[in-house]
């Protein structure tokens, strides 16, 4: 299952090789994942997760979406972002908070 990563960009530093070679980075601030449903084949016809990252205020989040978030019994996210799963998988269920990567890993395109 491929999941993607919401983050927030923090700002810009450089990192340097042992061969004194200086390269730029970005610095991002990547929150866990939680998961607010889960898509199957039988409600819309392809399998997905949508999860939820970031914090907001309760007072800024619409009629609707607190009813979404109150029926799942979950605290109300900034994004909501769906992911397309190839097949319906029980492991995962609403609330289920997803970690990335561990933290100051250096990744390359």
């Amino acid at each position: 299952m491929t999941l993607g990563l919401i983050g927030k960009k923090i700002g810009m530093t450089r990192r340097f090789y042992e061969n004194g070679q200086s390269v730029p980075v970005t610095v991002l601030h990547v929150e866990p994942g939680k998961v607010v449903d889960v898509i199957t084949k039988e409600k819309r016809g392809y399998s997905a997760v949508l999860v939820g990252f970031g914090h907001i205020k309760n007072s800024k989040v619409t009629k609707q979406m607190k009813g979404v978030f109150a029926k799942k019994s979950l605290e109300p996210k900034k994004i909501l972002k769906e992911f397309r799963v190839e097949k319906d998988s029980d492991e995962i269920r609403v609330g289920h908070r997803f970690k990335y990567f561990q933290r100051y890993k250096f990744c390359r395109r």
